[in-house]
């Protein structure tokens, strides 16, 4: 039976159709009403909402009484609309971060943005690059703390299928889970599971701040448990060039406006991030097979600014490095 649950785990890290949260609109009538859509959708979904307050980061809890329409255990349709009741509202409440979030198989999915399929014309410093994309989601908003728990709660470092990097990226495709063993990876640099919560300590103490403090080798994993992949440079200079112009904090594009349109947040402006792609080592001290591997650095607010990349050894661990994931499109 072990054998046959391991065989299972090694087959669905590839073909497990994963549901997407999109398009989320979020408008304010006598209550507040929360929209979206989900694609590749399946069974077993469930909503839940977010809340927390956008200065002090301190988290409302929504009684779910209070909340209509779809909430909970979902089932597959063309659409999605939840009603959270006016008095549940507090007094301040425009003072409040309200988001849903997508469980499906033990993980935790924010909003993505899909990005078509085409080709960019990239104005940077008075030069045109032009990219060519196949289309892909890519989560608008760095991968946070809770998202992460989700991952070592599911026994993410354990499981060696997870740990493992495509061959396009390094040619030794288990170094990953060699350091895994030899380093005893468990958990990003500053958590402590002595406290609660475990980030308690971390540069990154909110449940829904970036996750940071991770090396390239965990990034994947987690992303690979996802059913996702850590985004390459190409991918994200595409999709920061097609969202919205804002400057704005962590998950502040979940406000009532007008046009109910979010931008992607933080790329540039938020932590550093990890990439996908990486180039043979420089460090003599690296594994064979083993590359060093970019991350997109936060380097302001400014969209006419390039972006700026740089390369580290995969085991580099910083509070202001995290990652965002990235799925195909079919």
């Amino acid at each position: 039976m072990k054998y046959l649950i391991i065989f299972s785990l090694l087959i669905s890290v590839n073909i497990v159709a994963i549901p997407i949260l999109v398009d989320v609109q979020i408008s304010q009538k006598r209550g507040i009403e929360v929209e979206w859509k989900i694609e590749n959708q399946a069974e077993n979904m469930r909503i839940e909402l977010g809340c927390f307050h956008k200065k002090e980061k301190i988290v409302f809890e929504l009684d779910a009484k209070k909340i209509s329409g779809d909430f909970g255990e979902i089932t597959p349709k063309n659409s999605y609309k939840m009603v959270i009741a006016e008095e549940e509202l507090i007094q301040d409440f425009g003072e409040y971060t309200i988001f849903p979030k997508l469980f499906f198989n033990d993980r935790i999915y924010y909003e993505m943005s899909k990005i078509p399929m085409g080709n960019y014309h990239l104005i940077s410093e008075n030069v045109i690059e032009t990219i060519a994309t196949k289309s892909f989601y890519v989560s608008k908003f760095e991968i946070t703390n809770e998202q992460y728990l989700a991952f070592i709660n599911s026994d993410g470092y354990d499981l060696k299928n997870f740990w493992n990097i495509a061959k396009d990226v390094m040619s030794n495709q288990e170094v990953g889970w060699n350091y895994q063993g030899s380093l005893m990876m468990s958990k990003p640099k500053e958590w402590d599971f002595k406290l609660e919560p475990h980030w308690k300590n971390a540069t990154s103490n909110f449940i829904y701040g970036p996750v940071t403090n991770i090396r390239w080798f965990e990034a994947n994993a987690f992303c690979n448990w996802m059913h996702g992949e850590l985004p390459n440079l190409t991918e994200m200079k595409v999709a920061f060039s097609v969202s919205i112009d804002k400057s704005v904090d962590f998950f502040e594009s979940y406000y009532l406006n007008e046009q109910n349109r979010f931008p992607l947040q933080n790329v540039k402006s938020g932590v550093s991030e990890w990439l996908a792609s990486g180039v043979p080592p420089v460090d003599i001290s690296c594994a064979a097979g083993c590359n060093e591997m970019y991350f997109l650095k936060n380097n302001g607010e400014m969209r006419d600014e390039p972006f700026e990349y740089s390369v580290k050894c995969p085991l580099y661990r910083s509070p202001f490095l995290g990652i965002r994931m990235v799925i195909p499109s079919d």
